[in-house]
């Protein structure tokens, strides 16, 4: 948030152009495994949910459940790291373009709650139980009780970012 807040003051004075990039919730890797997440530690939903389908970890923490939601869990807007990593060169070939500076919301603008998915990770994993490459993996759900401090539901809202014809490649 200081930089961005550095940028806009900047911006303003007209000493550079820059493109702001905000986005929250990354998930996936890019077929090559060239981008995702490796942390060890890492708390991200769908990171440990695939570690609980393939028996990494014992079971998934779900962090509130009294959400003003659907099934009362928190909402989120993931994008894909691949999609994430063409905005950011997208972005660049814009500000080399156009020279104007611009702030964008990356995401698909819809959301998904925990239990969305975790439910489709137990379908996922009830497709492979038929294949039978894994045997009995179903998700152990606890709740802490712990609502997050971020608002529910946190849909950015992807301004301009799927509009822009001229980004199209």
């Amino acid at each position: 948030l200081k930089l961005e807040n550095f940028l806009l003051k900047n911006i303003k004075k007209n000493k550079i152009n820059c493109v702001i990039l905000r986005y929250f919730n990354v998930a996936g890797a890019d077929s090559k495994l060239r981008s995702g997440l490796i942390d060890k530690k890492s708390s991200h939903l769908i990171k440990v949910a695939c570690e609980v389908a393939t028996g990494k970890k014992k079971k998934l923490i779900v962090n509130g459940k009294n959400y003003n939601t659907k099934d009362g869990t928190a909402v989120r807007d993931f994008i894909h790291v691949v999609d994430l990593a063409n905005i950011h060169l997208l972005s660049l070939k814009y500000l080399i373009k156009t020279k104007k500076s611009e702030i964008f919301n990356c995401g698909y603008g819809k959301g998904y709650s925990v239990m969305q998915v975790v439910k489709n990770m137990n379908k996922i994993v009830d497709i492979i139980e038929l294949l039978c490459i894994f045997c009995n993996l179903k998700f152990c759900v606890d709740y802490d009780g712990v609502t997050s401090l971020y608002p529910c539901p946190l849909c950015e809202f992807p301004v301009c970012i799927f509009g822009r014809r001229e980004w199209i490649i």
